[in-house]
């Protein structure tokens, strides 16, 4: 509250990041508050009615914006134990971009997709920038994005590309029942 009367347009930034994730009782946030939200969003989920994960974590960003006028997310949307596993998470990006513009995040850090070799790291990075530009796109706008991507990157193995995200969100879909 001080720094901001004396310095009007200094933030201070703070994290909400594992020991810290527990939303502070007995305070009020100053407009010069910046809470940087670090959730641990589900890959592999877009409703939070079926994944308890997600849905704590979007409670906690919720919650955060109620009580702080500047939230920012910073998150890790890869599987780092392998950074070569599959992990189609198209259906999830959407859904968390969405939500975190939704929950009025004023800005997002998605970080893992520029590590050399990650899992399609290009085509990921490509959609969290097209969804960070656009949050509330639409279904057929975000996959003609995607197949957009697949097409111009890949070539002819785009086709190939796209089957092989499908069987794998089929696989693990049947193996999270």
């Amino acid at each position: 509250k001080d720094i901001g009367k004396q310095y009007p347009n200094v933030y201070i930034d703070t994290l909400s990041y594992d020991i810290s994730k527990e939303l502070p009782q007995g305070i009020t946030m100053e407009d010069n508050v910046i809470i940087r939200v670090c959730p641990n969003m589900c890959n592999f989920c877009d409703d939070p009615a079926t994944c308890e994960q997600l849905r704590e974590e979007s409670k906690r960003i919720t919650d955060f914006s109620k009580i702080c006028k500047q939230v920012y997310v910073y998150f890790y949307p890869i599987n780092w134990s392998n950074l070569y596993t599959a992990v189609p998470s198209y259906d999830a990006m959407l859904y968390d971009l969405r939500f975190f513009a939704e929950s009025g995040v004023k800005g997002v850090y998605a970080e893992g997709y520029s590590i050399e070799n990650s899992e399609f790291g290009e085509l990921k990075a490509y959609l969290m920038a097209k969804l960070i530009a656009n949050p509330y796109m639409s279904k057929g706008e975000f996959w003609y994005h995607y197949n957009d991507f697949l097409e111009g990157y890949y070539g002819d193995a785009a086709e190939n590309i796209a089957e092989y995200h499908k069987l794998t969100k089929k696989m693990i879909d049947e193996n999270m029942a």
